[in-house]
């Protein structure tokens, strides 16, 4: 091998030794009336129509998805609302008697060409749910912000 080789094999051997750099996440609020925002809303409806025993709407508070590397991962937190801003029947919930915020605080993700799917979801909660699922599910930190 001539200098010049062996000075680029040690310096490609250098680079792939480097830590990868994450590209950043690119991030938005899906508008009101979107096909995305609907899908996402959809996504967390049913498992909190369920749990809650009756028709559910969502006023964001916060919500934002974020897509990175193939990959998209959506957060939301909102006041729970029966159909056209009714009030939600909480007697007939597991939540009746407890004190707390009446929110949904949801953590979702979707591989390109996948439908979204709910990884986290907190009816009521009482604490902050989302402060490990950074590190947790690998979702990019600019999300909850």
């Amino acid at each position: 091998m001539t200098a010049r080789q062996i000075a680029l094999a040690a310096l490609f051997a250098g680079m792939s030794a480097l830590p990868a750099i994450a590209a950043a996440a690119d991030c938005s609020v899906p508008a009101p009336g979107t096909a995305e925002r609907g899908a996402i809303m959809d996504t967390v409806r049913a498992p909190v129509a369920t749990e809650l025993k009756q028709a559910v709407e969502f006023v964001a508070h916060k919500f934002k998805v974020c897509t990175q590397g193939g990959e998209s991962f959506a957060f939301l937190d909102a006041a729970v609302q029966g159909p056209g801003g009714s009030a939600v029947d909480w007697s007939i919930t597991p939540y009746a008697d407890a004190d707390c915020s009446r929110l949904v605080i949801a953590l979702l993700h979707r591989q390109a060409g996948q439908p979204w799917a709910v990884t986290e979801l907190d009816v009521c909660p009482t604490d902050v749910p989302w402060e490990v699922w950074p590190e947790q599910y690998h979702a990019p930190a600019e999300l909850f912000r």
